[in-house]
């Protein structure tokens, strides 16, 4: 299941993720991080720094591992993973809609 939802992000694009959608340089939130495919999508495209958040424990330690192989592609990128289901406070948070 986990490699399908890679397939249709990476290979597929199911997300249809423009060129200029996520590029490099760029700062990513993740919500919902699940496996972290789009995670992986984000180091191909050379983002600077990524945020995935996923709540599920197992899940959780997926997306972790996968992280981890990810930053081989991108070792200067930032990544900071939540083991959450929300965020108590926030001051400003800004989203770009594509």
């Amino acid at each position: 299941e986990d490699a399908k939802g890679a397939r249709e992000v990476l290979k597929d694009r199911c997300y249809d993720i423009s060129d200029w959608a996520v590029k490099k340089g760029m700062a990513v939130g993740d919500i919902g991080a699940h496996a972290g495919a789009f995670g992986r999508l984000c180091a191909q495209r050379r983002v600077d720094s990524y945020i995935g958040v996923e709540p599920e424990p197992n899940t959780f330690s997926l997306l972790h591992s996968n992280m981890v192989r990810a930053k081989s592609l991108q070792p200067t990128m930032k990544i900071n993973l939540l083991n959450a289901a929300r965020i108590i406070k926030i001051d400003h948070l800004f989203f770009n809609f594509f």
